[in-house]
């Protein structure tokens, strides 16, 4: 095979966080640009360690299905690189090994990037410091971190099409808005 990622495999992986820390990037938006290198450095240094270059794109969701706030990322990454010699090598993401790695980044820097004092009102059991910090550490033991990966994909331009309709479209589509109102004949 030539060493043309656009003709390799391609493996699509979402990153999701409990619930619980959603209000920290409602609140504080500028948090949600560094979640792309939080999702991409594990890949990247796995892949480095084993002496290839792959390719990676990414894109945020800030909403779910049912429009309400769920902050994710979905991250299509080649099912291989280049290696030192300009040769293609096959590479499979481990998705358990990434979920631990994406869980505790995300965790470490919600730790240095958040003051316990900033915290949104939805979290202002854990405003002092002590609160914060056990709050940061039982993010383990509640909900999950869900790190998913589809089956492969056999060619690039399935991936960016699939990716490319959330790019595209608008937010809210005039056929998802719902119409209600009052008639003044019937009252209903």
């Amino acid at each position: 095979m030539d060493s043309n990622p656009n003709d390799c495999d391609w493996y699509h992986i979402t990153f999701t966080m409990p619930d619980t820390v959603w209000p920290l990037f409602q609140e504080n938006r500028a948090l949600l640009g560094q979640l792309f290198k939080l999702a991409s450095t594990y890949l990247l240094t796995v892949s480095k360690n084993l002496g290839l270059w792959i390719g990676i794109f990414a894109v945020l969701h800030t909403n779910g299905r049912q429009l309400n706030w769920h902050p994710h990322i979905h991250v299509s990454m080649t099912g291989g690189g280049i290696d030192n010699t300009g040769q293609w090598q096959s590479f499979k993401p481990n998705v358990s090994d990434i979920r631990v790695a994406w869980t505790e980044s995300v965790k470490q820097f919600l730790q240095m990037a958040v003051h316990p004092d900033e915290l949104p009102v939805d979290l202002m059991e854990a405003s002092n410091e002590c609160g914060w910090f056990q709050f940061i550490e039982m993010l383990n033991n509640g909900r999950p971190w869900v790190v998913h990966s589809d089956k492969k994909t056999g060619y690039h331009k399935q991936t960016v099409n699939y990716l490319g309709r959330y790019l595209k479209r608008q937010f809210c589509r005039k056929v998802d808005e719902v119409k209600r109102y009052i008639d003044n004949a019937t009252s209903q």
